[in-house]
């Protein structure tokens, strides 16, 4: 019943039409919690602009967190303090990654169960690989 479409008015005539200060004392209390907002429409997004705005939240964080590795801060500055086993390493992690990267992805392309789906996984793998 209190779910904004009816009036405090209505709400103590039919609960406390006696004693319509409860109601009031009810609203009150409730304000004061933080459980009453004002009359703004709730928004709903589809799915994918939800996912896509993760990806966004995600991709900053990541981005945030990352330029203060304590690694990623040290190859930046350029400087010879980084022993040379760090060095390899890092590389052949990275070109590992990188030429493995399309192995991990292409399994998903015959995904089966929605020819949507399956278009749109195909034009981010060719967006990211150009093939």
């Amino acid at each position: 019943m209190m779910d904004g479409t009816n009036s405090i008015e209505k709400l103590q005539q039919i609960f406390f039409p006696h004693q319509p200060e409860v109601i009031n004392s009810i609203v009150q209390n409730l304000d004061e919690q933080g459980f009453l907002n004002g009359v703004t429409q709730v928004k709903l997004y589809s799915g994918i602009d939800t996912l896509l705005e993760l990806q966004d939240l995600s991709k900053d964080l990541l981005d945030k967190n990352f330029k203060r590795n304590k690694l990623w801060q040290s190859l930046k500055l350029e400087t010879d303090n980084l022993p040379r086993n760090v060095i390899y390493g890092f590389t052949l992690e990275h070109y590992y990654f990188l030429n493995h990267k399309c192995a991990c992805e292409t399994p998903v392309l015959s995904f089966q169960n929605s020819a949507k789906v399956r278009q749109l996984i195909n034009q981010v793998y060719f967006q990211e690989y150009g093939q």
